[in-house]
Order: structure tokens, then C-alpha cells, then sequence
């Protein structure tokens, strides 16, 4: 299992908020574009930018600065999606070109839409920051790409962290994140999945679209 290294760049841009150098959160790590991080190597990373940062919260940060922007060409055929429901479509289809370790579906009942996420390889210590880090990154992209805030609320099968009282108290989405529950899901109106996006393009969809096959196929082979 693995992750595209430009995700690490983001990272980086938060730990030196904190005044933390780059070589002492990457110790060797590549920010090469084309270089994959192993999980065995991304989850000390991840718990060194904690560490040296003494923000425990930092994946809870991660998520509410996510783009689609991040996500290569998963987030320019994202970016170009007709609506929510598609966007969700291709990132389910897609997510390994970014990463495989790390998985989504879409179910609906009873009026809800129900994302439930998936960690497909063990994050060990660093799980509370990879899964709010994923849930709140997909709702900070819906709020950007419909321009709409996503009234729902994140779910997460973890237990409550220490830290998470204080980053909520001050923040309305972190108030709708919910731990302890039976699964990780994002729940929302199904209404939403409806609603389209402001830079909706068939053209550049399909051929976003087909430069993930490619990467796809690559991988697969």
C-alpha cells in the first residue's frame, strides 16, 4: 500500500505554521511528484509531524484545507463531475491512483446518502489522523465545488480523542463530527447528491477521466 508523496507537501505547509522544519518532519521522505510513500514509512511521517508539531489535531486541519486540486487527475475529473453523486462515482472508482489504501461507497435509504470510509491497511496510531483527515477533506470539497455548505455530519468508529474537545468548541463543522459510532460514513441529505457543480465540463470529465484509466491500468499491471 502507498500515497502519492505530493500529498506530503500539504502536510508540510501546516507543520511549519508551527515553525517545524521540512527535513525534520520528512527525515529522507521524496516530495517527488512521481514517488509513492509506502504506509510502513507514511505512518511515522504522520505521527513525526505530530510529534514535533505538538498538534495531535493536525489530520483534523488537513481536512478542512483539502481541494480537489490535491488529488492529480482524480481531482480535475472531480472538479469537472456534473454533481456530487458523480464526483463520489469516479472517486470510488479512482482512489487508488491515489491511494490504495484508503477506500469509499455510496449508499442511500430512507432520504440519507451514506459514504461510508474505508481504511484498507492498518494506520495503527495514526488512524484518528488519516480518517478525519478523509472525511473532512471530501466534505470541505463538496462545500467548494457546489458552493454550499454539506449539512451533514461525519461518523467515525473511533473512540473520542482528548484533543478533539478543544479544536470543536470554536468550529460548527467539528461540531457535526461525531466518534464512537458502528462505522466511518459521512451522512448527508440525499437531496445533495443532486446538487451540480459550478465548473461542471462533459469534455474535460471524460478526459480527466481517461488519464485515471491510464494511471489505473498502470498500477494494475
Amino acid at each position: 500500500m502507498s500515497l502519492a508523496a505530493r500529498y506530503l507537501s500539504h502536510i508540510l505547509v501546516l507543520t511549519r505554521r508551527f515553525g517545524v522544519d521540512d527535513e525534520e518532519v520528512l527525515e529522507g521522505l521524496s516530495l517527488d511528484d512521481g514517488a509513492r510513500v509506502p504506509t510502513d514509512q507514511l505512518v511515522p511521517f504522520l505521527e513525526r509531524a505530530r510529534r514535533l508539531t505538538g498538534e495531535p489535531g493536525l489530520g483534523v486541519y488537513l481536512g478542512l484545507a483539502m481541494r480537489a486540486t490535491w488529488h492529480g487527475y482524480l481531482g480535475f475529473a472531480v472538479l469537472a463531475a456534473r454533481d456530487i453523486r458523480e464526483a463520489l462515482r469516479l472517486a470510488q472508482r479512482f482512489l487508488p491512483t491515489v491511494t490504495p489504501a484508503l477506500g469509499l461507497s455510496l449508499e442511500t435509504s430512507g432520504g440519507e446518502a451514506r459514504v461510508t470510509l474505508e481504511a484498507r491497511e492498518d494506520f495503527g496510531a495514526a488512524l484518528d489522523f488519516v480518517l478525519p483527515a478523509f472525511g473532512l477533506g471530501l466534505s470541505a470539497i463538496a462545500d467548494s465545488l457546489t458552493g454550499r455548505t454539506l449539512e451533514g455530519r461525519l461518523e467515525l468508529a473511533l473512540p473520542l480523542p482528548d484533543w478533539f474537545g478543544p479544536l470543536s468548541a470554536t468550529n460548527p463543522r467539528l461540531q457535526r463530527v461525531h466518534f464512537g459510532r458502528r462505522a466511518h460514513q459521512l451522512v448527508f441529505d440525499e437531496a445533495f447528491l443532486a446538487v451540480p457543480f459550478a465548473q461542471a465540463d462533459v469534455v474535460a470529465q471524460r478526459l480527466a477521466a481517461e488519464q485515471c484509466e491510464r494511471e489505473l491500468n498502470a498500477l494494475d499491471r
